[in-house]
């Protein structure tokens, strides 16, 4: 062989070697390329899964601290609705209207309201919506609204209460995990029967106001409306407080507490003796009425009661009302105990005190209505009642009839007074009487109408009580 033709072979071993080399070195690239991108996309996917799952914990944490209330109201011949933020900074992006009683609905997302949608609504703010949905006579609505992060809140109209206003308890709702309904804060007079003590929840009263020398048990509705979504557990050591307002000085300084009793339907109190309460159970998102009547903690003494008497130098005025909250809070996570102070309103104890009740609620616009009120003196005041006025102004040709032995006047129009003859007439205490008066309804459908009414008394250290009724025009 040549010395070209061994040079040309060892060249061409050389070239071969180097092209194996180049073509592993390109098939490894291959492989790292491909093993990166997939490591990399695997990565990148875990990260966004991580991410969404983070920010869908964090929606669902922030549509829990989403606290908006709803209540229907009529515009003119519209439906509209106040909304109020207790809650954080929440956007309203669509609402649904349903007429309940036909079954039609509304629905808007956009301009058919104003103000327009979508709408930012911050925390302690509040919002009225005008809409294009027109009010049908005695039809009922069903108020929808729904949140950016997806919360639904529900309201009504016409409302379950006359003219309540959206911000009505939510001070209460917003200070701990029980809320409570202000209307439902009443009294019962108690008496013992063959060894029970007996409440009288036939005749609840208004604890606004308390008569003089009355033995009383308090009875409250609560919401158990736990961000965690827990269960309330209230025991014995739940009670309520009345702190008497003196503003110039009134000496020792009057309080009283009543502490949480079990009560049956009947109206008696199961938990008579030391150690027999049951602690009282709330799940999330129930409703519950819980009534306070004795001196004594039941797990320290026997039920006791307590009577609020001038006599017993318990002075007559203002009372501010608070009540203490003792128990646990069971969630899915943890059980602790729970506390909470709930300041809800006041009661006036008072030596003469009336009851009323005024009939129909609800009349035809621009109709004729014939009223019947109840005037009831309690078995407690201490004097008689004489004189009684009603403010009926909004209505129009107002016409009154006088029970035997009064008089009655109208002046000026729709302002009606009713006065005693003379002392045999007068409504003693535990008498009632009843006062008839008719009206022409205001003509604009949706309206409610509040009469304004002042009773008088012939002696006393409170010889007024003023006081309103209402009727709403359909």
């Amino acid at each position: 062989m040549s010395s070209r033709g061994y040079v040309r072979r060892i060249r061409a071993r050389q070239k071969k070697g180097v092209s194996y080399i180049i073509g592993t070195v390109i098939v490894f690239g291959i492989f790292l390329s491909v093993g990166y991108v997939y490591f990399y996309t695997v990565a990148q996917d875990t990260q966004s899964n991580q991410k969404a799952a983070l920010e869908a914990q964090l929606s669902s944490i922030q549509q829990n601290q989403e606290q908006l209330t709803v209540a229907g109201l009529l515009q003119g011949s519209a439906i509209g609705f106040e909304v109020n933020n207790s809650g954080i900074t929440a956007t309203i992006t669509s609402y649904y209207i349903t007429d309940t009683s036909t079954g039609q609905l509304f629905f808007n997302s956009g301009t058919s309201s104003y103000p327009i949608l979508p709408y930012t609504i911050s925390q302690g703010g509040s919002v009225t919506f005008t809409t294009n949905t027109f009010y049908a006579q005695g039809h009922s609505y069903s108020i929808k609204l729904l949140t950016q992060r997806g919360s639904i809140f529900v309201g009504q109209y016409p409302p379950r209460q006359l003219n309540v206003k959206v911000a009505n308890a939510l001070v209460a709702a917003g200070l701990g995990s029980i809320s409570m309904v202000f209307s439902t804060y009443n009294y019962y007079s108690i008496t013992s029967s063959g060894g029970k003590w007996v409440l009288d929840l036939a005749h609840p009263h208004s604890a606004s106001l308390l008569p003089n020398g009355v033995t009383p048990a308090f009875s409250i509705q609560i919401t158990n409306n736990d961000p965690s979504v827990g269960t309330i557990i209230l025991d014995s050591r739940s009670d309520m407080w009345l702190y008497n307002y003196c503003p110039h000085g009134c000496g020792t300084v009057p309080l009283f507490a009543f502490y949480l009793v079990n009560v049956a339907t009947n109206g008696t109190v199961t938990s008579p003796t030391k150690g027999t309460f049951s602690e009282i159970t709330i799940p999330y998102g129930v409703t519950q009425t819980v009534y306070f009547a004795s001196a004594n903690d039941i797990s320290l003494g026997n039920f006791q009661t307590i009577t609020m008497s001038q006599s017993h130098n318990v002075a007559l005025g203002e009372y501010d009302v608070f009540i203490i909250i003792s128990g646990s809070d069971s969630t899915a996570t943890n059980s602790v105990l729970y506390a909470q102070n709930l300041p809800f309103g006041g009661s006036f104890l008072a030596d003469n005190v009336a009851w009323y009740a005024e009939s129909p609620r609800v009349c035809t616009h621009s109709a004729t209505a014939t009223f019947s009120l109840q005037l009831n003196n309690s078995a407690l005041s201490s004097s008689s009642i004489h004189s009684i006025s009603l403010n009926a102004t909004s209505f129009s040709s107002v016409q009154a009839t006088a029970p035997s032995g009064w008089t009655k006047s109208i002046n000026p129009p729709g302002f009606i007074t009713w006065t005693s003859g003379d002392s045999g007439h007068n409504i003693d205490p535990a008498d009632s009487l009843n006062f008839s008066w008719t009206g022409t309804a205001p003509s604009t459908v949706g309206t409610q109408s509040i009469f304004l009414i002042t009773i008088d008394w012939t002696g006393g250290t409170i010889t007024m009580q003023q006081a309103a009724t209402g009727c709403y025009t359909s």
